[in-house]
């Protein structure tokens, strides 16, 4: 076989074809990889613990990748002796459906080997995951103002009607133009009526006389935000996800049924 040696130059023009085609390669390798988005979301919840008021913040994660969703829920486990605590212990639950389905799979950790707890989708996430559904009725509110801004708006309200102790006392609702692409939603009729995402909702009680208890509550407020936010680890993400849709077909696979 005859060996032919290139010039300088042609081995400049060889290198960057090289150079190319592996480039073109990986590219091309990654835009089959389904991108996984991220949601956090952050809720607080004040409450009274006798005379003391006590707020209860809390951080979801929540991830959509192809047509699963899955949420990475915390879960404290506390140690005790004799009534005083020893440690805390965090760990995370895995809450996985997809888009649509009627039920999900609960999961204790990403290594959970056990057979995972069926559960309801809307009532699992209303009770573990705050899917509260705002969808106000505007109707019986009164507006004390808004404040635009390119994109944002903001709305400030009070409700209509004789104030109580179960009443809140000011409203303020966040939206923003550029999160309309965010598959999460407080509210989709919301949404739609005011053309952008509401990713922001505090409910704020003034401080209040309690007559029958005699005891004064002090000013609240319950938050609930939703941020776009990103990944740090999207291989990590994606192991777990196909790790837990494997356990769970497997599952069906023994069952000889269908995913619904």
């Amino acid at each position: 076989m005859k060996l032919y040696k290139l010039s300088k130059k042609n081995k400049v023009a060889f290198s960057t074809l090289f150079f190319f085609i592996m480039f073109s390669a990986c590219t091309n390798k990654d835009v089959n990889i389904s991108p996984i988005q991220q949601i956090k979301l952050i809720v607080n919840y004040p409450m009274m613990k006798g005379s003391k008021l006590i707020n209860l913040p809390d951080t979801l994660s929540i991830y959509y990748y192809e047509n699963q969703i899955i949420y990475n829920i915390p879960h404290i486990s506390t140690f005790q002796i004799n009534d005083q605590l020893i440690r805390e212990e965090i760990t995370y639950n895995y809450f996985l459906y997809q888009q649509g389905a009627m039920h999900g799979f609960l999961f204790k950790n990403s290594d959970d080997t056990t057979q995972p707890d069926k559960l309801p989708v809307d009532s699992f996430l209303f009770s573990r995951a705050y899917a509260s559904k705002f969808d106000f009725d505007f109707s019986k509110l009164i507006s004390r103002g808004q404040t635009i801004r390119e994109d944002h708006l903001l709305e400030k309200y009070t409700p209509k009607g004789i104030p109580n102790e179960n009443r809140y006392d000011s409203l303020y609702l966040y939206y923003n133009a550029k999160l309309n692409h965010l598959p999460y939603s407080f509210s989709q009729a919301v949404d739609s009526l005011k053309g952008r995402k509401l990713y922001k909702i505090r409910i704020l009680f003034n401080r209040r006389f309690l007559p029958g208890s005699k005891m004064t509550i002090p000013k609240r407020e319950f938050l609930f935000e939703i941020k776009e936010v990103p990944l740090r680890n999207p291989i990590k993400v994606r192991k777990i996800i196909d790790s837990l849709k494997l356990e769970i077909a497997a599952i069906y696979n023994n069952l000889d049924t269908t995913v619904r």
